[in-house]
């Protein structure tokens, strides 16, 4: 192996195209510093992984000549064949090494080889029918868990590899009710900037629920920020989020925030990034309502899907799986509540804050819902703390009592399968549950990107049968 002290000059070149070929033109100093001067001869070795030229006395090639402006002459190599085009493929870019005794390495452009190694783990998952997963921000395991389901309804397994959180109480919670975990999962509890990137393992697809406290407008009225990423903790947590991704280098990204993310200089950054290192981004966001995918829940988030360039993901997918018919009313998803139950209460607190809000010219109303209402507003991951602007629904005969929803109704108005958070407290049940997504909704991103990997299979046979 050539020592990297023998490189004199690194290059990364655009490839140019004469006759329909690729084409490299090298010309200037580089070229007289690695010994290739005018009229010197060269052999040219192409392997699967590199072209290596090396001046030789008895090589077929010969170092050409330009003159420039200034009479200065200059050495010139130009490539422009057959070989050099089926090397490349579609690929438009590389990286040139020159070598100070006498050789020149051409290589992939690194981004390049980055998405080869990508595609490749995408055939090799579609030929297995697995999808191995990396998951970050974990929480209680309701975004990977409805992924996974996704996945497996258009035809996939699906492997955990890794899941990365901070609580403990709601990693433990994922391990014990998640169906996601097997024996080679490694969970990791720690906040995402304490994670050494040698622990995360190479996985098809990473995602991810950023927090959102520093982009929400409950968040940023709270703190009082100027930005998202002013934020104490969670601001620079997309630093982390890409450094995993440059590591694990996965043929798919999915993100999940808040609909203000889409405004926050952190996603402008991420989707910035992601491009430069070779993913698609253009289409990569939308903002998505559960109520069209069967929640009562009005939850809208953003979701971001960035597959590699040479894969191609497709939103339209997801209309296949929206609901024309939703669950028709709140009193669908109640549990058997008697009317005397103690859960039941005026809450006076809260209607005595209501009308002191009104009297300031404050806008916040407590949100009163009954078996009859089509819809709910959002529910949080404080709502143990009984708070206003959460949903109460209200007593069948007696409208002086209202009483929270049951943490097995919390999760039917996200369309959550009620195991995901057994065994918890109430507090910690509806922690997970108010910071999770539409269930519904995210295993139809899963169905959809199973989808799009089986129409990439499709595509490659139909190319190999065109080919042959």
């Amino acid at each position: 192996m050539l020592s990297m002290i023998n490189q004199i000059y690194v290059a990364y070149r655009k490839i140019g195209e004469r006759n329909s070929k690729k084409r490299l033109w090298l010309q200037g100093q580089s070229l007289e510093d690695a010994g290739f001067n005018v009229g010197s001869t060269y052999k040219v070795e192409f392997t699967s992984d590199c072209i290596t030229l090396t001046l030789n006395d008895s090589g077929k090639f010969k170092v050409s000549r330009k003159k420039q402006r200034n009479a200065h002459i200059q050495p010139v190599v130009d490539i422009n064949n057959q070989s050099l085009s089926e090397f490349f493929g579609h690929y438009e870019r590389a990286k040139i090494s020159f070598y100070v005794n006498g050789m020149i390495i051409i290589t992939y452009h690194p981004t390049d080889k980055l998405i080869a190694q990508r595609l490749y783990s995408v055939e090799q998952a579609i030929a297995q029918r697995i999808i191995s997963i990396g998951s970050n921000a974990h929480g209680g395991g309701i975004m990977s868990s409805a992924v996974h389901e996704g996945l497996s309804n258009s035809g996939f397994k699906s492997q955990l590899v890794f899941a990365i959180e901070k609580e403990q109480k709601y990693l433990e919670s994922s391990l014990s009710n998640s169906p996601v975990w097997s024996a080679y999962s490694l969970a990791i509890e720690g906040n995402m900037e304490e994670v050494e990137t040698s622990l995360l393992s190479n996985v098809l697809l990473y995602e991810a629920g950023l927090p959102c406290t520093g982009a929400s407008v409950a968040g940023r009225a709270s703190k009082k920020l100027a930005f998202a990423e002013q934020h104490e903790s969670a601001g620079r947590l997309f630093y982390s989020f890409l450094s995993h991704i440059q590591q694990i280098n996965p043929a798919i990204v999915v993100l999940e925030n808040v609909k203000q993310y889409a405004n926050t200089i952190s996603l402008h950054v991420i989707l910035d990034v992601l491009n430069g290192w070779g993913y698609q981004t253009d289409d990569a966001i939308r903002i998505l309502n559960g109520r069209d995918y069967g929640s009562i829940e009005n939850r809208e988030r953003l979701f971001m899907v960035c597959p590699t360039k040479g894969l191609d993901f497709d939103w339209q997918l997801l209309e296949n799986h929206q609901t024309v018919n939703p669950v028709t009313c709140v009193g669908d998803i109640l549990d058997d509540v008697p009317d005397n139950s103690s859960l039941w209460s005026e809450m006076k607190g809260l209607k005595r804050k209501q009308l002191t809000d009104h009297a300031k010219g404050n806008s916040f109303k407590m949100q009163i819902v009954d078996k009859s209402s089509i819809s709910t507003p959002v529910i949080g991951r404080g709502y143990s703390k009984i708070r206003s602007t959460e949903p109460k629904l209200n007593h069948p005969k007696d409208n002086n009592l209202l009483r929270q929803f049951t943490v097995n109704e919390h999760a039917r108005l996200k369309t959550i399968p009620e195991q995901l958070v057994s065994g918890n407290s109430k507090t910690t049940a509806h922690e997970i549950l108010g910071q999770s997504v539409i269930y519904k909704l995210v295993s139809s991103i899963g169905h959809a990107i199973g989808q799009s990997l089986l129409s990439y299979e499709s595509n490659q046979e139909i190319k190999s049968k065109s080919v042959a």
